[in-house]
């Protein structure tokens, strides 16, 4: 039930098998020697923390596909398990010593059920050796839940796999496509040096399947297809046209290898087609249009006339004896982008010539023609001829190149106006700024707020019109180029990226003419491009002209500036602990002298510190020194470090076996004698006031959205604190990140730092002097005196019934309410008395 076999690749002595059905279908990959007759069988648990046994996940389906290649001179294998995890996976492994599996890296697919790992294969695009690696998700489906399928590129950067590119059939091809439900690299096709990717699209056009072909450059394959070959153009009637795949052998002979194609109870195979690579010259007579020479008669008038020749040339490709000549369809367009050309043909006065040649492979066709004017509204811009070309017949005989252009254009000038002596000498004259002084003595920071650079070009012309001006700007890879800005909006200014790899320029002033005395400035507009990290930036424009110009006047038609710069760093550095707080209880007795385990020294306090990486990747590096008051500056214990753990795991390396339980507590007893001290004049607990331990930790260079964290387990020692005498104190812990001196990324100074800071506290019983306790009572006795001897003067002790007594009359003696027994008095009438009275 292991299923060896259901997917499998051959080497030159090797056989790699998938096995889809071991362990429960969990999976896993066999190697067969083919000299030795060795069979490899990895266990269970091969591929340790990819599959781990614990998540209890059979059905990942370890093998469905695999490959392999040679990567920087090392056999890396590749086996796919669609199912895991209900997005797949992809395992990068290779065999070590007695067959153990090393996996160098695990790929995830993102979306449920995509198959991802489906379908693998490796390529050498540029015959160098293996470049990509191509993984095939054939069941992912669209925001329009459409079952399309895409083709993830892979290439390695680095020592790690990247994602590059990612490849998608065509928009309009129905529900469905499974697009990559088969990979097969091909031989070079076109003859441009660089080898094709062919990927099936087995549901394309409702089941009917189709074929699609990528091709290759540099070390990359083009995002879009050179060719798609739906079933409907192979043979009427074909199902699931493009399940299988393989382009490898050349079998008709003709030194291009063939496609042989799966299909529903068919195999096809399709035969490559010659290529064929054609190409024009165009020559005008005159070379130059002069506007006062009416040469010709057009209509009985006088015109202006040229002449044009098109030659053509060609070259087939791996020579077929069949082909004796490539049929051409050939198109002549005047002025292709003007609704109104200013020339016809004299031909057929239309501004298009249309004809159908003929032309021998490696020999050359021309023809010419006559051309004049029929309006004269703009004499700046130069005439073009666009020349395009195509196969007279697309389906049979070769096919054109590519990788060459089938369209170009040609231009013819105007005569210059240079004056009586037809010689233009100028004086052009650059100048440069930029938002930043090249004298500034500290260098430039980049970050996130001041990531952008202007730089200001200004052109002048101080002498005779300068004819085709143009100037050349370069420079320093760690510039990104986004705008331009123009002040002068009548002097047209147009720039190319030339060459945008190199970081070139070109920048077209005024075409044809920049005028004498005319002036423009530009204004640059640049980022930093994260991806470059470079000491200075360095900007350079250099300017250009058909006209002449004096040696002496040529040194200022250069300009150069070069200004120090350095990176901030975008850290999110964060702290944060269990415990800010901490109250010392008084305990009865003195603390415990033996310390036999981490309970017995006091209470556990945790902290944490992480680093995010929010901007540009890390070039090397970063450094965690962590501060922590270990002891009194009496040598009295104040924290321990019990424990300390850093993630992810294994990528954050610190010194541990130095810091962590220094001690050795947990393996024996520790005696200790506690001095009494006093830290009533102390606030805090620092590296100025006591004795620190450093933790150092150095954390590997960090890619951008990248992670660490450390974290640090203490026990404060309670003795210590009982023993002192002090009312409250802070124990801080403090952090600092630092890069090498030399470094071309700085950390922002508020981001350097973080502290943890721990406040303890007790109570302590009050002590009250004697003199203190005599003192209030002679002081209360003396208050209590001078309160009677005031309610004395004011005569409050005066009995106001013994008045009342004697103003009534004598006869009203029981009604007088003063006369009832004092047993039957009410309470409330008592009170109402008092209040009238």
């Amino acid at each position: 039930m292991s299923q060896a076999g259901f997917s499998a690749h051959l080497m030159s002595n090797e056989l790699l098998l998938g096995a889809v059905g071991a362990y429960e279908w969990t999976g896993t990959v066999v190697r067969y020697m083919l000299d030795s007759k060795f069979i490899t069988v990895p266990p269970h648990d091969a591929f340790g923390k990819e599959f781990p046994l614990e998540m209890k996940q059979p059905g990942s389906y370890l093998g469905y596909a695999v490959t392999a290649g040679v990567f920087n001179r090392q056999t890396l294998y590749v086996a796919g398990a669609p199912r895991f995890n209900h997005t797949g996976k992809v395992v990068v492994f290779s065999f070590g010593p007695r067959d153990i599996i090393n996996v160098h890296q695990s790929l995830l697919g993102e979306q449920i059920g995509s198959y991802f790992g489906g379908e693998l294969c490796t390529m050498d695009v540029n015959n160098w050796g293996d470049d990509l690696l191509l993984v095939a998700a054939p069941m992912f489906m669209d925001r329009q839940g459409r079952e399309i399928g895409k083709v993830y590129v892979f290439a390695l950067s680095m020592g790690v796999w990247q994602l590059k590119k990612e490849l998608f059939p065509a928009e309009d091809q129905g529900q469905a496509s499974r697009f990559g439900s088969a990979l097969s690299p091909l031989t070079d096709l076109n003859h441009d040096n660089f080898a094709e990717l062919a990927v099936g699209a087995p549901l394309e056009n409702n089941g009917q399947g189709a074929l699609y072909i990528f091709s290759g450059h540099a070390r990359m394959l083009d995002s879009k297809p050179s060719q798609r070959i739906p079933a409907a153009d192979v043979m009427p009637g074909l199902r699931f046209f493009g399940r299988s795949i393989h382009g490898k052998l050349d079998m008709d002979g003709n030194g291009i290898a063939d496609i042989a194609v799966g299909a529903d109870n068919k195999a096809l195979l399709l035969w490559s087609r010659p290529v064929a690579s054609v190409w024009w010259t165009v020559n005008f007579s005159p070379t130059e249009i002069n506007l006062q020479n009416r040469l010709c008669l057009v209509h009985n008038l006088k015109n202006i006339c040229f002449f044009i020749t098109i030659c053509s040339q060609s070259i087939l490709h791996l020579q077929d004896p069949t082909v004796t000549s490539i049929a051409l369809k050939l198109n002549i367009t005047l002025d292709p982008e003007r609704l109104a050309s200013r020339m016809r043909f004299l031909r057929n006065s239309e501004k298009i010539l249309m004809k159908e040649i003929n032309i021998r492979p490696s020999s050359e066709l021309c023809m010419k023609e006559t051309l004049y004017f029929v309006e004269l509204m703009d004499i700046i811009k130069p005439v073009v001829v666009r020349v395009t070309w195509t196969m007279m017949d697309a389906d049979t005989g070769p096919v054109l190149d590519v990788n060459r252009p089938h369209s170009q254009d040609y231009t013819i000038e105007f005569a210059r106006d240079c004056g009586a002596d037809k010689k233009c000498v100028t004086d052009l004259v650059i100048m440069l700024n930029s938002t930043i002084s090249e004298a500034s003595e500290s260098p430039f920071i980049f970050n996130t707020l001041q990531n952008k650079m202007k730089f200001t070009v200004t052109l002048e012309n101080r002498k005779e019109n300068a004819y085709f001006t143009h100037f050349n700007i370069s420079h320093s890879a760690n510039l990104m180029f986004v705008s331009t800005e123009v002040n002068d909006e009548a002097i047209e200014v147009e720039c190319s990226l030339s060459q945008p790899y190199l970081q070139l320029q070109t920048c077209n002033v005024g075409y044809p003419v920049f005028k004498s005395g005319s002036k423009v400035t530009i204004v640059f507009n640049f980022e930093y491009a994260h991806n470059s990290l470079l000491p200075a930036v360095d900007f350079c424009v250099q300017v250009f002209s058909d006209s002449e110009e004096s040696p002496e006047t040529q040194s200022d038609n250069e300009a150069r500036l070069s200004v120090s710069v350095r990176y901030q760093a975008d850290l999110l550095f964060t702290r944060d602990s269990d415990i800010t707080s901490y109250e010392i209880i008084k305990m009865s007795g003195k603390p415990q002298k033996t310390i036999s385990s981490f309970d017995n020294i006091g209470s556990e306090l945790n902290c944490y510190f992480q680093i995010h990486n929010n901007g540009l990747s890390l070039t090397e590096d970063l450094y965690l020194k962590i501060d922590v008051p270990y002891q009194s500056e009496q040598n009295s214990y104040l924290l321990y470090l019990t424990k300390l753990h850093t993630f992810p795991a294994n990528e954050v390396f610190c010194n541990s076996s130095v810091v962590v339980d220094p001690l050795h507590i947990a393996s024996q007893p520790f005696s200790i004698n506690y001095v009494r001290e006093d830290f009533s004049n102390v606030s805090n607990l620092t590296c100025q006031t006591a004795k620190c331990m450093q933790v150092l930790c150095r954390i590997p260079a960090l890619d951008t959205h990248q992670a660490v964290g450390i974290s640090m387990q203490f026990r404060l020692w309670n003795g210590t604190f009982h023993q002192a005498t002090f009312k409250t104190l802070s124990l801080i812990t403090s952090a600092h990140l630092e890069l090498t001196g030399n470094s071309l990324i700085v950390i922002p100074d508020n981001g350097r730092e973080r502290t943890v800071s721990v406040e303890i506290f007790k109570m302590e019983d009050a002590v009250i002097s004697v003199g203190v306790i005599i003192g209030s009572i002679i002081g209360g006795m003396l208050l209590l005196a001078l309160v009677i001897f005031v309610l004395w003067k004011v005569n409050f002790f005066h009995r106001p019934y013994q008045l009342l007594m004697q103003e009534e009359p004598a006869d009203q003696g029981e009604d007088n309410p003063l006369n009832f027994p004092e047993d039957q008095i009410n309470l409330s009438q008592c009170g109402t008395n008092k209040v009238h009275a």
